[in-house]
């Protein structure tokens, strides 16, 4: 790519080099030919010094361009040059035109008033070429093709825009209709929610029921946030706890039914029959139908109670 670049590059300073050495030629074969017709014109023998004047016509609309071509490479005004050489120029083809129908012939006339025009004119295309240049000014070809494309990306623009515009239309529209499915579901399953959220987006002026509007009628109504209700916060405390008594279960083990170890021998028995057949026996307890608990027995029941209570505990903390 870069050796493409610089190839192109070497040809455009090729074809400009040539361009500036042919219009330079062609500046100086336009100067031979028309100073001897302007030199015939102001010979006079009683004062030679006339000669000067042709040279001062064609010399000086070359100084002239001179001076364009310095305003140009200096980023100075250029026009007022290049206008004072093209006056100069002309007055040489005046005087070539009229000298030569004169003394010579029209083709004569002719060609040498072009001559005086064509060189400081070809050299002069060649200055606006550099300026052109240096300007970055655009060619009526890339010109063109920047209208096209420029008339392209507009249109291409204008269709983005519808269909964005489609888009965004068709985004509403599903937003809209989701939002409908939404409200009729809040009406059915939380009437009395969405009866107080109506009152309450009409009171704050509202023209539909907002989510800030529902999350404030549900908190209102249910004392929570959306999502959130005294049944399922004690659905959840209840499975919570009910978690925390299986993780407080042995593996393995399942829960088994204890029998009492105060049913003893030595106590009465309790309201029942004494048999399967025979008659019913009230249980009645008097003092001092059986022997009292040790001293030791009791502290020790106590003992025991206690550590269970803490054993309890721990489980459940855990």
């Amino acid at each position: 790519m870069r050796t493409q670049q610089s190839d192109e590059a070497d040809k455009v300073e090729k074809s400009e080099s040539l361009w500036m050495k042919a219009a330079l030629g062609f500046a100086v074969a336009c100067a031979v030919v028309a100073l001897p017709v302007q030199m015939a014109a102001f010979w006079n023998e009683d004062a030679p010094w006339l000669l000067a004047a042709p040279l001062m016509l064609e010399g000086g609309a070359w100084i002239v361009l001179s001076g364009a071509a310095a305003a140009v490479a200096s980023r100075r005004p250029h026009w007022h040059y290049r206008a004072i050489a093209w006056l100069l120029a002309f007055v040489a083809a005046g005087i070539n035109l009229y000298h030569g129908i004169h003394a010579f012939d029209p083709a004569t006339a002719g060609a040498t008033a072009f001559a005086s025009l064509a060189g400081p004119g070809i050299w002069d295309l060649h200055e606006h070429g550099r300026i052109r240049k240096r300007d970055g000014a655009l060619t009526r070809r890339e010109r063109n093709a920047a209208k096209r494309a420029a008339e392209k990306q507009a249109e291409e623009a204008v269709a983005a825009e519808k269909i964005e515009a489609e888009r965004q239309a068709h985004l509403e529209n599903a937003a809209r209709a989701a939002a409908e499915v939404l409200d009729v579901s809040r009406e059915k399953n939380f009437p009395k929610v969405w009866e107080h959220a109506l009152k309450l987006a009409a009171a704050l002026g509202e023209t539909t029921v907002t989510e800030s509007v529902w999350r404030r009628a549900h908190k209102d109504i249910e004392g929570t946030d959306p999502g959130e209700s005294v049944d399922i916060i004690r659905g959840r405390n209840s499975a919570a706890r009910r978690v925390v008594a299986a993780r407080s279960e042995a593996p393995g083990s399942a829960p088994a039914k204890v029998t009492s170890s105060q049913h003893l021998p030595h106590l009465p028995p309790r309201s029942g029959r004494g048999s399967k057949t025979g008659p019913k026996v009230r249980g009645t307890r008097h003092s001092g139908d059986s022997q009292k608990f040790v001293s030791a027995a009791r502290k020790q029941a106590a003992i025991t109670a206690r550590e269970a209570a803490k054993s309890t505990a721990t489980e459940e903390s855990k």
